[in-house]
């Protein structure tokens, strides 16, 4: 998965509005190339567009907060974050985010999204099931040509050596083959972590869990070329 796309999808994300199906069209002057199709982010599906325009920051953003406030249809906000300026529009069925920044004019994203429950592909209809006290952070999906890959980002007060067999037996349980498990030692501060894989058909799951408060976890799992 492009790295730009997990930035851009990750910091589209930080509005905390509710989103569905949405219509605004790219700002005028822009110039939009998809990047990314059938992104799943915590259960939104989202389409994002790398934009690029000549005009200064400022007045592409004066221009798209005036086009997409005209309707009265939608709230249209604004927000700050290191680097990037903000852009959203929230109707009833809506969300659409632009995320821009000073380059040669104004270059960022945009992203239509819309909420699907059976969009999300979660880690247990995929034959991972999670541990029992295990809190979701975030979860990422991306599907291309018809290859799915899934990303879980997870916190446990299990220690790494429960972890570890829980997910072995999980492992064993779904019919996982091939599954490996070791440790690596920080030299430095002696910090361990935990690695593990499996595979299964053309699926294969990697996890990788570390101690920093919380046992922290990331899960992939991911169809095979």
């Amino acid at each position: 998965m492009n790295a730009s796309i997990l930035t851009a999808a990750a910091l589209l994300l930080s509005s905390s509005l509710a989103s569905a199906a949405c219509q605004l069209p790219v700002p005028a002057k822009m110039k939009s190339v998809p990047v990314g199709d059938n992104l799943i982010v915590n259960g939104r599906v989202m389409a994002i567009a790398q934009v690029q325009g000549p005009d200064p920051l400022k007045e592409t953003l004066a221009a798209a907060e005036q086009q997409w406030s005209a309707s009265g249809k939608y709230d249209v906000r604004r927000q700050s974050i290191p680097g990037w300026e903000i852009l959203s529009a929230k109707g009833e069925n809506c969300l659409v985010t632009l995320q821009l920044t000073s380059r040669n004019g104004s270059f960022g994203f945009l992203a239509h999204s819309k909420q699907s429950l059976t969009a999300t592909v979660t880690a247990v209809s995929r034959g991972v099931p999670l541990p029992g006290d295990a809190k979701i952070e975030s979860s990422v999906v991306q599907e291309d040509d018809g290859r799915r890959a899934l990303v879980v980002l997870l916190s446990s007060r299990a220690s790494l050596s429960d972890i570890n067999n829980h997910f072995l037996h999980v492992f064993d349980e779904n019919k996982w083959l091939s599954p490996r498990s070791h440790t690596i030692s920080n030299k430095t501060n002696g910090a361990k972590s935990l690695l593990l894989n499996a595979q299964r058909g053309r699926e294969r799951v990697d996890i990788v869990a570390w101690e920093e408060g919380k046992t922290q976890i990331m899960l992939t799992i991911s169809d095979a070329l």
